[in-house]
């Protein structure tokens, strides 16, 4: 349901909103192998709460992929967040709205730990879409942090 919103995105818009490839300069890609080796530790942090442990499979890492984060990111990080970047010239103020409305979208399943949480993960995942100009980080982020939360 996310990726449908993408489509009303003109061909000549996609860089603006974030589908492209980004600067992937060596400071970057060293950046981004830092972001990624964060998310052990974090996901190590939030391991105290209840959530389902899975096998890691070809299924759990299509799905996570193709249903979770690319959706996911291309809605919050490519849609919402370029959009209300127009209003909001403040990045900490712009990545926290973007984030409670990131955790807002997981509260549909209950109020419960884990949904709340996902507002730190989020505002990784806004910098990193504003650092590199690209969404493709933040799916990669976002990709690693839930494989790694629902395989240790």
């Amino acid at each position: 349901m996310y990726s449908i919103t993408i489509l009303a995105i003109k061909k000549e818009q996609m860089g603006e909103y974030g589908i492209s490839f980004g600067m992937w300069s060596k400071k970057n890609q060293l950046l981004f192998c830092a972001l990624l080796l964060v998310a052990f530790p974090v996901v190590h942090l939030f391991k105290s709460t209840p959530h389902i442990h899975y096998q890691l499979s070809s299924s759990l890492i299509s799905a996570q992929i193709l249903a979770v984060s690319i959706p996911e990111e291309l809605f919050f990080r490519s849609l919402i967040q370029t959009e209300l970047k127009r209003h909001i010239k403040n990045q900490l103020l712009l990545f926290t709205v973007v984030s409670l409305m990131f955790t807002g979208a997981h509260l549909t399943r209950g109020i419960n730990t884990f949904s709340l949480l996902t507002f730190f993960p989020s505002m990784v995942f806004c910098y990193a879409r504003e650092r590199f100009k690209s969404t493709l980080p933040a799916v990669l982020l976002h990709f690693t942090y839930n494989v790694l939360f629902f395989t240790l």
